[in-house]
């Protein structure tokens, strides 16, 4: 046995058993029982750090709660001052989100107001309106049974001439004489507007053709199931079918009209992104006469 080995001894009643530990066996216990303690030491202050954490997160939280439940308070008597001063005033709450959508058109230009007019179907179709059926609920001349009139019946010579009502392009033709709206045409315009056209005798554009509001589309008959000659005319906004008689009266002079007739059309998310439109667009065209100022004066140099 060696001078530094230790000797471990296991006795009992009668016998013993006595075991030698090397030098190296005893340093490995020594290293390895420091590395318990340092590994124990480092996870008891990691523990201690994460828990000061948490006490402090939650602490924030608190605040937060109680600051969140103060801007409540205030936001509620905000609101109870101004249901209030409506009271007061005689003002109810449809009639404050009026006055906030008046006024944002009353913000709008001319040049604006007959964009609007050009993307958006306005004016009539044909020449001369003399409506046979309106929209909505009727009984069918042919089925004679009560259906839902999605569009407005215009009672015309057969031949005339029918306009497109919005700048758009064409979507469908079926220029063959069949189904209930016979010969037929479907323009879609700007932001989800679509106008369609039944009954026709021809139509003269075809599907992908770029049309301009007031453009010759086709002409008037009596294709289809139709008891006299007259134009089927739809308007739809999102698959949504309005009245056509609104747009048919829509033009500059009573601008405001259709807003307050037709709620089938966030009107204001359309009005806001048309100015969004038109103000990115004046931003281009002055930056574009600034950059050719700029090229002006480097050539004169």
């Amino acid at each position: 046995m060696k001078k530094d080995d230790i000797v471990i001894t296991f006795s009992n009643i009668g016998q013993s058993k006595s075991y030698n530990l090397s030098s190296f066996i005893q340093k490995f216990i020594e290293y390895f029982a420091i590395f318990i303690v340092f590994v124990l030491s480092i996870s008891f202050v990691f523990l201690t750090y994460l828990n000061n954490k948490v006490d402090k997160l939650v602490l924030l939280n608190q605040e937060q709660t109680i600051k969140i439940a103060k801007k409540k308070k205030e936001f509620d008597k905000l609101d109870d001052n101004l249901e209030e001063l409506k009271t007061i005033v005689g003002i109810n709450t449809d009639d404050m989100q009026e006055i906030i959508k008046k006024a944002t058109l009353d913000n709008l230009s001319r040049t604006q107001k007959l964009q609007m007019l050009r993307i958006v179907p306005s004016g009539n179709p044909v020449k001369k309106i003399n409506i046979s059926s309106p929209f909505g609920w009727r009984v069918h001349p042919v089925k004679k049974t009560k259906t839902f009139h999605k569009g407005i019946d215009l009672a015309i010579a057969r031949g005339s001439k029918l306009f497109a009502t919005a700048d758009g392009v064409v979507k469908y033709v079926q220029n063959q004489n069949k189904g209930s709206y016979g010969r037929r045409v479907i323009l879609a315009h700007n932001y989800g507007f679509e106008t369609a056209f039944g009954h026709l005798k021809s139509v003269t554009v075809n599907v992908g053709d770029f049309i301009q509001k007031g453009q010759l589309i086709g002409y008037t008959g009596n294709s289809g199931r139709s008891t006299g000659p007259h134009v089927h005319y739809e308007v739809l906004h999102a698959k949504k079918v309005l009245n056509p008689y609104n747009f048919m009266n829509w033009s500059i002079k009573n601008y405001e009209m259709l807003f307050t007739q037709e709620r089938k059309v966030n009107w204001d998310s359309l009005v806001q992104t048309l100015a969004r439109q038109n103000k990115m667009a004046t931003m281009i065209e002055k930056s574009g006469a600034i950059k050719k100022e700029q090229q002006g004066e480097e050539n004169v140099q």
